[in-house]
């Protein structure tokens, strides 16, 4: 669940900013 939850909100937030992405990678 939290893995499912942890993508989506990392692709949700990559289109908002993908500077975010990055950073939590």
């Amino acid at each position: 669940m939290q893995g499912a939850d942890g993508l989506l909100t990392t692709i949700t937030f990559g289109i908002y900013s993908p500077r975010s992405v990055t950073v939590t990678k």
